[in-house]
């Protein structure tokens, strides 16, 4: 008897000695460190506020290893960390910079839905967004919930607007903004009338007083009556109406020649020393503008909010295919985008560091402070509301999200699997001729036709066929 229960003794101590070591082991593992990219500037207080988001993961036995690219480096860099295969986790990407297509064809994304499930609060907050990422069927990318509809508009410096006593509320195409332009121009040496020559402007029907909205598939503009890309002669004589007015600006002397080697144009509005730029139109567009630049302006609508396949891919994050651990990378997320202290921390920083409360749920950031763009992180609903944004910023932006059109595409996503290589040769020669027709640097004619024979010999006749196809595949099922 004294020899069993001797027995049982050494037995329960055993087990109670590794109960006891196996707790030891997973309360000193080691947390599973998630590397994310992101474009922008490395905001003061960077490494402080990174301790304290670490800090707070800790919990979740995850650690942040947040890398910073500037804007004009972004799309570079990161395409070379992809093809050269670098061990990563999350990366920015969208429908205008580091394109979230073309990541797809090219392989450096990594399709998620096995592991949506496992991250139940992110797929549930994402809902009905999720069919406007997929590609081929699948889903590599998580929108950021912010304003999803897209809607153009420019932004003016309201100490112009106010010097000059400026009208905005009659401009509708291009041509409207010239007699503006040229105010400036005459009267205020060394200010550019804009930063940049790209003014995304919706089409205006003068006839009727109305907008219209032309979807596009990968720069191709759609045919809504037919659902084809646009005969081809319609599509280059808008381009060519367009692209006049950037030649005649140019011409007047309203953009500045250098714009296109700029790696970050936006330096020229920072700096104050460019009167007129575009900037997507929101509710709180002036408010936020203002956060990020110091600079005082007027933002106004130049079309109408729609939301798209393109509007909902302006900002995602997606997994790298090369992540060691990708269910790690996507429960940071979920952790980034439904804890409202996590995300504030993110993009505000340390209260009375970098910013102080002004009432409950307002803030007032401190000149040099840390901040980063709320919406290229996650959910931005979870955001405090920055100093002089509306107290009903969220529900204004989430009733413009309720009421805005739905693109005639509804949630069409071209898969360019069967021309990969053509789009990469196409957007080749796109990196070369857009910055002279949006700069008007030389006659747009001459350089549309330089351009579509230079398209065409990099197959896309073939890119075209290939939109159409699809285009028809989608229209069928949708009867």
């Amino acid at each position: 008897m004294k020899r069993l229960l001797c027995c049982l003794l050494a037995l329960a101590l055993a087990a109670g000695f590794g109960a006891m070591t196996a707790g030891t082991a997973r309360a000193a593992a080691a947390p599973t460190t998630v590397v994310w990219y992101l474009p922008g500037s490395t905001p003061n207080n960077f490494d402080n506020v990174l301790t304290a988001v670490n800090d707070k993961l800790a919990a979740s036995n995850l650690k942040l290893d947040l890398r910073i690219v500037e804007f004009g480096d972004y799309d570079s860099k990161m395409q070379l960390t992809a093809s050269a295969r670098e061990n990563y986790d999350l990366v920015w990407t969208s429908s205008w910079l580091y394109i979230y297509d073309t990541n797809v064809s090219n392989g450096a994304l990594m399709a998620i839905d096995d592991y949506l499930p496992q991250v139940p609060k992110l797929n549930d907050l994402i809902g009905k967004y999720w069919s406007y990422v997929k590609i081929g069927g699948k889903t590599y990318g998580v929108p950021n919930l912010q304003i999803m509809a897209d809607q153009p508009g420019l932004a003016f410096r309201k100490d112009m607007v106010d010097k000059y006593n400026i009208d905005l509320s009659n401009i509708h195409t291009p041509a409207d903004l010239t007699p503006i332009f040229q105010i400036i121009k005459d009267n205020e040496p060394g200010m550019n009338p804009i930063a940049n020559g790209s003014m995304s402007m919706s089409d205006w029907d003068a006839a009727t007083q109305t907008y219209h909205y032309v979807p596009q598939v990968d720069y191709y503009t759609i045919d809504t009556d037919t659902m084809q890309v646009m005969d081809n002669q319609k599509r280059l004589d808008r381009e060519l109406a367009l692209y006049s007015v950037s030649r005649d600006w140019q011409l007047k002397g309203f953009i500045n020649q250098d714009i296109p080697t700029l790696t970050d144009q936006d330096t020229l509005w920072n700096n104050g020393v460019a009167f007129c730029k575009y900037s997507r139109y929101k509710p709180g567009a002036e408010a936020e503008l203002f956060a990020s630049s110091k600079v005082e302006n007027i933002c106004i609508p130049t079309g109408l909010a729609v939301i798209s396949v393109a509007a909902v891919r302006s900002t995602l994050n997606a997994v790298s295919s090369t992540s060691q651990h990708p269910l790690e990378a996507l429960k940071l997320l979920e952790q980034v985008n439904t804890d409202k202290e996590l995300y504030n921390l993110l993009i505000f920083g340390i209260k009375d560091e970098d910013y102080t409360m002004t009432d409950a749920d307002s803030i007032k950031q401190i000149d040099g402070g840390y901040s980063l763009g709320a919406w290229e992180v996650g959910n931005q609903f979870n955001a405090l509301f920055n100093n002089g944004q509306s107290k009903d910023l969220w529900q204004q932006t989430m009733a413009l999200n309720d009421s805005a059109l739905k693109d005639p595409l509804g949630d069409f996503s071209f898969d360019p699997a069967n021309v990969q290589a053509e789009m990469a040769n196409i957007d080749a020669v796109r990196k070369e001729y857009t910055p002279i027709l949006q700069c008007g640097l030389d006659d747009p004619a001459k350089v549309i036709a330089e351009r579509e024979a230079k398209l065409d010999n990099a197959g896309q006749q073939k890119v075209i066929a290939e939109i159409n196809k699809q285009l028809a595949a989608w229209k069928a099922a949708q009867k």
